[in-house]
């Protein structure tokens, strides 16, 4: 197993991942703001695009704690990992603020596609 650690500092919007690859698997934690936690797990299965046939997809299966949002972007980024390595990728997100206003949101969710950017390209060089 081989992990890799990235991070976003941005003061109380700062997110930090920790990836591992698992075999050919990549296991990925992403946390931050005031008190991070598991919050949501997406884990996803590559398959060929329905659209075209050519193209690497994935589905993805989705846990989310009661009263949590990070939902929707666990599940993102399981996809983009599963798709973009043809490999099982699970992601665990945990990211709060408390009292979060629009633009808190909007900022974290900004910080979480760098940081997952980020890390795909960390992720090619050791994957």
């Amino acid at each position: 197993m081989r992990n890799l650690n990235t991070s976003i500092e941005d003061g109380a919007y700062s997110l930090y991942a920790t990836a591992t690859l698992v075999g050919q698997d990549i296991s990925t934690t992403i946390y931050g703001g005031d008190k991070p936690h598991i919050g949501a797990a997406a884990i996803s299965v590559p398959r060929p695009s329905l659209s075209d046939k050519t193209v690497l997809s994935s589905s993805t299966s989705v846990y989310c704690v009661t009263g949590h949002k990070e939902d929707e972007i666990a599940k993102v980024a399981a996809g983009r990992l599963s798709a973009e390595f043809g490999c099982v990728a699970n992601v665990c997100v945990g990211i709060h603020i408390d009292f979060a206003s629009v633009s808190d949101i909007k900022r974290l969710t900004d910080n979480f596609g760098t940081l997952l950017e980020m890390l795909i390209e960390q992720l090619h060089q050791i994957h």
